[in-house]
């Protein structure tokens, strides 16, 4: 199984040809360039496709896809100046194509990985900042953690 949506376009490394556009499908990648002749489709569970590295598709329409990239944009001014313009620029076009954050589990003692690897910990308290992330010491509200997959549902009441 792909940890890539459908409609997902990419550069790849397909049948051993580099730099090649796909797009996701529901059970494969496929590729509009002729390879051995053919236009093909990649089912999943073949190693035909390799060195995915997903685009970004940005509709300059969509005001929430610009304000998406603008708030990314933001948030990594500070350390602009660390890191030079063009490596902020990449980063925030890069968190584009990651997939959508994922649902808040809400059982105590669920747990969250963010995008740099802390766990956060569903606290059960009723109040804002249940949240509590071993790594950094921090309380927050799960809608400013940059959660990136659920480890655990915890225990539903």
């Amino acid at each position: 199984m792909s940890t890539y949506e459908p409609g997902t376009v990419a550069v790849a490394t397909v049948r051993g040809v580099p730099n090649v556009r796909v797009i996701r499908r529901a059970t494969g990648w496929a590729s509009g360039v002729e390879i051995d002749g053919t236009r093909v489709f990649h089912p999943d569970g073949f190693a035909a496709v390799t060195d995915i590295r997903p685009l970004v598709v940005l509709d300059p329409e969509d005001h929430k896809q610009v304000a998406q990239l603008l708030n990314r944009l933001q948030d990594m001014s500070y350390s602009a100046h660390a890191c030079g313009a063009f490596s902020c620029l990449a980063e925030a076009l890069r968190s584009l194509t990651r997939p959508p954050k994922p649902a808040e589990p809400k059982g105590l003692g669920a747990v969250v990985e963010d995008a740099k690897g802390g766990r956060w910990t569903n606290t059960g308290q009723d109040m804002p900042n249940r949240w509590a992330c071993a790594t950094d010491f921090e309380w927050g509200d799960y809608a400013d953690i940059d959660a990136v997959k659920v480890l655990s549902e915890g225990v539903q009441s």
